[in-house]
């Protein structure tokens, strides 16, 4: 999860090294953020958001943010529960996501890095969703350490040409996977392979991807291998979004979040 995106992967895994992807996909808040930080609100627009929510306001500016505030909260439900049909449908048993514990901030990048940070990212409110929504159905929530992500699951799973967002959901799923079978099923040993994989277990892929990079430093471990990529600007292992990826309305065309599924193009 990110302030503009939402990747997520349906997994089957056979082991900590094996696995099918069965459905991938993204959802996109960033036409959302940008309207709330360049659009103003039509006079009906504002005149609707007094009567439904009841507010008090004079300042175009308040009545804007409150409009996209309210706009993203909902969103972001129709997501959890969009998603919760997704685990359904495929007879999910474990859902992950990312224990992210993120405190308001100056990350010294500009007044719009902040603002999307620490305003625009409701991380908090979709993970209770999906948690509620969960126990409802009977299907087990799980929160995992989110360190290191999106490194090792763009390095490692890149050979499946999927975006960052999906590759680092991927990623998220395989330390569901073996804390799920270490810590609460008990069916294997205990072992530190849930933040960083095995590297004789992932020996092909490593090195596939160290060829495409064309790295030949030796390091210790994944997260070694993360800060030589940070050595040099030019090595960037995010693997983008397609510039044909087909981006449709979520839900209906009032909305202002777009969705990719990867698994149906």
């Amino acid at each position: 999860m990110n302030p503009n995106y939402i990747g997520w992967s349906v997994v089957d895994w056979h082991n900590e090294r094996d696995f099918d992807v069965v459905k991938n996909g993204c959802y996109s808040f960033k036409k959302l953020n940008d309207k709330q930080f360049a659009l103003k609100l039509t006079k009906k627009q504002r005149e609707e958001l007094k009567r439904k929510e009841r507010l008090k306001l004079t300042s175009k500016a308040k009545i804007k943010n409150a409009y996209f505030s309210n706009k993203r909260n909902h969103e972001m439900i129709e997501v959890a529960k969009d998603l919760m049909n997704v685990a359904k449908s495929c007879q999910c048993h474990l859902v992950v996501v990312e224990d992210l514990n993120i405190k308001s901030q100056d990350r010294s990048k500009g007044k719009h890095l902040n603002r999307l940070c620490n305003s625009f990212f409701i991380r908090n409110a979709f993970t209770n969703n999906l948690n509620k929504r969960c126990n409802i159905d009977g299907i087990k929530f799980l929160k995992v350490m989110p360190a290191y992500s999106s490194f090792i699951g763009n390095f490692l799973y890149r050979s499946l040409n999927l975006p960052d967002p999906i590759l680092a959901s991927i990623e998220l799923g395989r330390r569901g996977y073996e804390f799920n079978a270490q810590y609460i099923e008990k069916s294997k040993e205990k072992s530190k392979t849930i933040v960083q994989p095995s590297l004789l277990k992932f020996d092909d892929l490593i090195h596939k991807s160290l060829e495409e990079f064309g790295i030949k430093e030796s390091f210790k471990d994944l997260i070694d291998l993360y800060y030589l990529f940070q050595k040099d600007p030019k090595m960037m292992y995010r693997v983008p979004f397609a510039s044909d990826s087909m981006w449709s309305k979520f839900k209906c065309n009032k909305s202002y979040v777009s969705e990719l599924d990867e698994s149906s193009s």
